[in-house]
């Protein structure tokens, strides 16, 4: 119950039972709140609380949302938590109408309306958050989806909306009232980075994948073309943190797997549902490794100058969590020990929990 819970609040996704038969629906219900609990964060649930009480958030409070958010102001603080918990239930409630409607079309034989609407529910708010929990028939994650291609798109457009990070979110609400009233809206530096950073990683990463697998596992005459580059989608943006699967990471090569635990260690972008060290720390560090290798003191950003307290700090946070990995490989060789899986296996296990992810190479019940 504590580890289920520690891995719904913090969105992983690793469990070591199967939801679907250990949990009533009950205890799935109340598992589906944590998990939206936990996407959402501590600080916006509480400033939830306090726009629906209409309470006044004043100055100590809107500290605690700045930071919370890494917003550079106070001013218009409030707005934007507004924006924000607009645009994520709005997405969700959106997500449960269309699951719902792929469901009955495409698997009335597997599923009761009562279980169409109660499994669009659940893996809405989990897509959402990234968190990787289900509740199929099979326990074996969104296998029984390989081929519903509709289903994979809409998954895969939730966990992209839940990771892209929250200050998008408030600004695309804003770019639409901007377009209902016919007007121009310009986005901030900020979200295009987090966007084109978010997107631009995902498409390179799925064609890392493909290329890698195109004599492995995409060889298999029983996977065709379009299911292969869906794979190749779909997986390598599951390892950035939502922690789904349309197969086994088993039937994966090694190499493929060590590139998942390097993604579930990037992780997603800042301020979102998702984990890992966040897309702008390993672009920031990046640039600085390839800035100080040049013998230059600046690291500029679409024409912006990054300070160098960002770059130390972006540093530090990947050599800390790189140590913290590697600790944990350490104690887990030790103590794990003659058991049957190996370092391979216990690394991809750590990268997972790190990054919140939640995907495994089969170990996570042991």
């Amino acid at each position: 119950a504590i580890f289920v819970s520690v891995s719904g609040m913090s969105t992983t996704g690793l469990s070591t039972i199967v939801v679907k038969d250990v949990f009533t629906v009950f205890g799935q219900t109340v598992l589906a709140f944590i998990l939206q609990f936990g996407g959402v964060g501590l600080i916006m649930f509480i400033s939830t609380f306090w726009l629906v009480t209409r309470r006044k958030i004043g100055f100590r409070e809107r500290n605690m949302i700045m930071t919370d958010q890494n917003q550079i102001g106070r001013q218009g603080i409030v707005a934007f938590i507004r924006n924000v918990l607009i645009m994520i239930f709005s997405i969700e409630i959106i997500g449960f109408i269309i699951m719902v409607i792929i469901l009955s079309v495409n698997h009335s034989d597997v599923f009761t309306f009562k279980e169409m609407l109660f499994q669009s529910f659940f893996l809405t708010i989990s897509m959402f958050t990234n968190a990787g929990f289900d509740i199929s028939p099979g326990a074996d994650s969104l296998f029984m989806y390989s081929n519903d291609y509709a289903f994979q798109t809409l998954a895969m457009s939730l966990m992209v909306l839940g990771a892209i990070g929250f200050w998008p979110l408030a600004e695309f609400k804003q770019w639409f009232q901007a377009k209902i009233k016919k007007q121009k809206y310009e986005f901030s530096i900020f979200s295009k980075i987090l966007i084109s950073m978010h997107l631009g990683l995902w498409i390179v990463s799925a064609v890392i994948v493909y290329i890698v697998e195109f004599n492995g596992f995409l060889a298999n005459p029983d996977v065709g073309f379009i299911q292969g580059v869906y794979h190749s989608l779909f997986m390598s943006l599951t390892t950035r943190n939502a922690g789904f699967a349309t197969m086994s990471m088993n039937d994966m090569s090694s190499t493929t797997q060590v590139f998942f635990s390097v993604l579930m260690f990037i992780g997603s972008s800042p301020n979102s549902a998702g984990g890992g060290i966040r897309t702008t720390t390993f672009l920031v560090t990046l640039l600085g490794f390839i800035a100080f290798a040049r013998g230059k003191d600046q690291v500029v950003i679409k024409n912006k100058s990054v300070k160098h307290e960002a770059i130390y700090r972006s540093m530090l946070v990947m050599i800390g969590a790189g140590a913290l990995i590697l600790i944990g490989l350490f104690i887990m060789t030790y103590s794990e020990a003659g058991k049957w899986f190996g370092v391979k296996e216990i690394f991809f296990e750590l990268a997972s929990a790190f990054g919140t992810t939640g995907l495994s190479l089969g170990i996570t019940s042991s």
